[in-house]
């Protein structure tokens, strides 16, 4: 079971940090991006925030136990990676709501007046 959580917690931090990197070139253009794109990352990322407690509580079970030397020694360093992970996972939550201002679907919810100031003001990219 440890190899199959080790897995999890691995690729739940690479997918994290991907998507982060994702978002985050999104920053200067998130006008193309739409909010069901958005829902979408938030949903996952709410689940994640969940499992992320899951195995933590899973970890910190297993710490309590009589364990191998190198077992010991996995879900310590497991246990490490917990709170980057959750901290990763949010940051993907707060992008994802910094970026939906400026999805297409909120500009076609914005006044036209209202957008052309933004856009001559610079405070939005023409869309």
């Amino acid at each position: 079971m440890l190899p199959i959580v080790a897995g999890s917690i691995a690729d739940g931090i690479a997918d994290a940090r991907d998507l982060y990197g994702a978002l985050s070139e999104e920053l200067a253009k998130p006008h193309v991006l739409d909010d069901t794109t958005l829902d979408r990352v938030e949903a996952v990322y709410s689940e994640t925030l969940e499992w992320v407690e899951v195995y933590e509580r899973q970890l910190q079970r297993w710490q309590l136990r009589r364990l191998s030397i190198s077992e010991g020694a996995e879900v310590d360093r497991l246990a490490e990676l917990i709170p980057g992970w959750r901290e990763q996972a949010q940051s993907c939550l707060q992008l994802a709501s910094e970026l939906k201002a400026g999805t297409t679907d909120a500009i076609k919810r914005s006044d036209p007046a209202e957008l052309a100031v933004q856009v001559l003001l610079g405070l939005r990219p023409a869309p």
